[in-house]
């Protein structure tokens, strides 16, 4: 269902409590082979478009062979969820990146194995969940946090993680990147009519990335409040800011040197229906870009008609 894999999967309750879990998927991917005279094939990258629209695309479609295998054991009852896995990928022709400075910990190889735990505790109102993972031979990777209700309108989620640089695992879902990081996020409600919610996460990059040539550190956060005063009108106001470091030339040395670089984007939306069958949604967005002192700025306004026909349900859209 996820990843374009095609394979098998089952699960075996082997005692009340005990889950055991098997899959195993073979499939072909879109890859671009390279070679030279000394060495043998490898793949220089993959292409996750799913789009085939030029010849170098079309030659490229279904290049290498990937195999997914792996297992669960799960334990579970009222309170906990617990279990211990493993998963094994496969690739036909080994991977092998053009080497920079900010990729040298990137997969190459032709077989990635990973081993983990995670554990899940719900305590009346309070969730615990945590997972811990390791590539064998390379890296690990943690992530763990709380889900709370703390009153009836007030709930609170606090997330933990830390991916080390040579971490590797191709189909997670993971929060982040490969990153050291720390979120909270909050959600409000005054009345029926009234909202509030937010987030704020503070993270830190330990090697170079695109574009920045040095550990760097960054933050985010958002606000959003929404005011829904009858069934047929909502409105809501959102204000985020971003700020990742990257990298400029610095003239008077010549070199590259990191400066944050800092994103604000603010909306307001109105959505209200004029009849049972008619909704309108306005919308506006102003965002700004700040680095080394130069700020852009930018603005869009949109305007969104639907008309339910029954069978047919139509949409226009307006935006400058």
């Amino acid at each position: 269902e996820a990843g374009s894999l095609r394979g098998i999967a089952a699960t075996v309750e082997v005692s009340p409590h005990f889950l055991l879990t098997g899959f195993y998927s073979n499939t072909r991917r879109d890859a671009a082979i390279s070679a030279d005279t000394l060495a043998d094939p490898f793949i220089a990258s993959f292409q996750k478009t799913g789009l085939h629209r030029t010849e170098n695309e079309l030659f490229n479609r279904k290049k290498i062979s990937e195999r997914n295998s792996g297992g669960v054991l799960q334990y579970k009852n009222k309170a906990i969820d617990a279990g211990v896995m493993f998963t094994e990928t496969y690739f036909e022709t080994p991977v092998s990146r053009s080497p920079t400075p900010y990729n040298q910990f990137v997969f190459s190889g032709i077989k990635n194995r990973n081993v983990g735990l995670f554990l899940n505790y719900t305590l009346h109102n309070l969730t615990f969940f945590s997972e811990l993972s390791r590539s064998l031979n390379h890296g690990g990777a943690l992530t763990t946090g709380i889900l709370w209700s703390v009153t009836p309108k007030f709930d609170l989620s606090v997330l933990y993680r830390k991916l080390d640089r040579n971490y590797y695992s191709f189909y997670s879902n993971a929060f982040a990147q490969n990153e050291t990081g720390m979120y909270w996020g909050w959600k409000y409600r005054f009345n029926r009519k009234v909202s509030a919610m937010g987030y704020a996460d503070l993270f830190r990059f330990p090697w170079l990335r695109y574009r920045n040539y040095a550990p760097t550190y960054g933050h985010e956060w958002l606000l959003r409040i929404t005011i829904q005063p009858s069934r047929n009108i909502l409105i809501y106001l959102q204000g985020r800011e971003e700020l990742k470091e990257r990298n400029i030339v610095d003239g008077n040395l010549n070199l590259f040197t990191s400066y944050p670089g800092k994103k604000h984007s603010f909306w307001i939306l109105c959505e209200y229906g004029l009849r049972q069958n008619l909704r309108m949604r306005t919308r506006a967005q102003f965002s700004s870009f700040q680095l080394n002192a130069v700020t852009t700025r930018g603005i869009a306004l949109l305007q969104d008609i639907q008309y339910d026909l029954g069978k047919v349900k139509l949409t226009a859209r307006y935006a400058v």
